[in-house]
C-alpha cells in the first residue's frame, strides 16, 4: 500500500479551531475538491524535495529525495536507509540508476536500467506510474479519494513554524488495494479487513501544498490472522512487544517550486551488467 502517512499526536497554538469548517477560509470538507486542488498546484510548481520516516518491527526506515514533475524531463532521485544498509535510485533521461548493498562490480556500484518503453507507454504502464508517482503526494491523495476516503476533520494549525491547515482523512486499506488495481487473494483481503479504517493526517500549506502526511496502523490483528493461516506461532519477541507491529509513517515535503539537480552518476561508477526488470 503506497500511503506514505502516519497517525501522531498535533496540538494548536491557542488559536486553533478544530471541526470541518474550522479552518478557517478556504478549507475544504470534500476530499475530490481537495486533490483537485492540491494536484494543479502541484503541476504548476513540478518540483519537491522529500524526507521520510517509517518504524516497523522495530526497525527504523529513512529517505530521503527530490523529484522533478515536468512531463517533458520527469527526473527523481531517493535515497534509503535500513538497518544500517543504505540504498539509491535515480530515474533521469528515461533510465534509472540503482546503488544496493553488494551490486554491481569493484569500484562500479551502480546498475542501470533502460526506461524509454516505459514512459513510451507510461499512460498505459500502471507499475511505472506508480514508481515516478510514489514521491508524490498528489498520487496518494488520488488513491485516497478512488477508494472512498473522507475529510473527517480539520483544524488550522502550525508546524514548524508555519500556519498550516491539519486535515483528518479516513481511509480503508482494503479499498485503496482494490483502487490501486493490483491482485489480492482472498486471504489477504481477511488480513486487510483487520486493519480496519486508518485515520490519515494531511498538513497543507497557505497555498494548498502538502507539507507533511503521516499515518500509523496497528498491524496485531493482520499478524495474529497470518500466523493462524500459516499454522506458525507469532515469535515471543513480538508477541510479548506490541508496539513492534504498529507501523508509523511520516513523510515532509518542502522547497516547493525551487531547482532540483538530479544527475546520472557518472560513467565510469555503471556497472556493465544491466539492471533487470526495466
Amino acid at each position: 500500500m503506497a500511503v506514505t502517512l502516519a497517525l501522531t499526536a498535533c496540538g494548536g497554538d491557542g488559536e486553533t479551531a478544530t471541526g470541518l469548517s474550522g479552518g478557517g477560509a478556504g478549507t475544504f470538507g470534500d476530499l475530490q475538491q481537495l486533490v483537485a486542488s492540491v494536484g494543479d498546484k502541484a503541476e504548476q510548481v513540478q518540483s519537491v524535495k522529500f524526507d521520510a520516516e517509517m518504524t516497523m518491527l522495530g526497525m527504523n526506515f529513512t529517505m530521503t529525495g527530490q523529484s522533478r514533475m515536468d512531463p517533458d524531463d520527469i527526473a527523481m532521485s531517493m535515497t534509503m536507509s535500513m538497518a544500517g544498509q543504505e540504498q539509491e535510485v535515480r530515474i533521469v533521461d528515461q533510465a534509472i540508476y540503482m546503488r544496493m548493498p553488494d551490486s554491481g562490480e569493484p569500484g562500479k556500484p551502480w546498475q542501470k536500467g533502460d526506461m524509454s518503453g516505459q514512459f513510451a507507454e507510461l499512460e498505459n504502464n500502471a507499475s511505472m506510474a506508480a514508481l515516478l508517482e510514489s514521491y508524490n503526494p498528489r498520487k496518494t491523495l488520488e488513491q485516497f479519494q478512488q477508494s472512498g476516503g473522507t475529510i473527517t476533520g480539520s483544524e488550522a494549525t502550525t508546524l514548524d513554524g508555519q500556519r498550516v491547515t491539519l486535515y483528518t482523512i479516513d481511509i480503508d486499506p482494503v479499498e485503496m488495494m482494490k483502487a490501486s488495481g493490483e491482485e489480492m487473494p482472498a486471504e489477504m483481503m481477511s488480513m486487510m479487513e483487520s486493519l480496519g479504517t486508518i485515520p490519515a493526517l494531511l498538513y497543507l500549506d497557505s497555498e494548498n501544498l502538502p507539507v507533511r502526511m503521516e499515518f500509523e496502523m496497528n498491524m496485531n490483528d493482520m499478524v495474529r490472522e497470518a500466523a493462524e493461516a500459516a499454522g506458525e506461532e507469532i515469535p515471543a519477541e513480538v508477541k510479548n512487544n506490541p508496539d513492534m507491529l504498529t507501523m508509523s509513517m511520516s513523510q515532509n515535503y518542502y522547497d516547493w517550486g525551487q531547482p532540483v539537480t538530479i544527475e546520472a552518476p557518472p560513467a565510469d561508477q555503471v556497472s556493465s551488467t544491466p539492471l533487470e526488470g526495466f
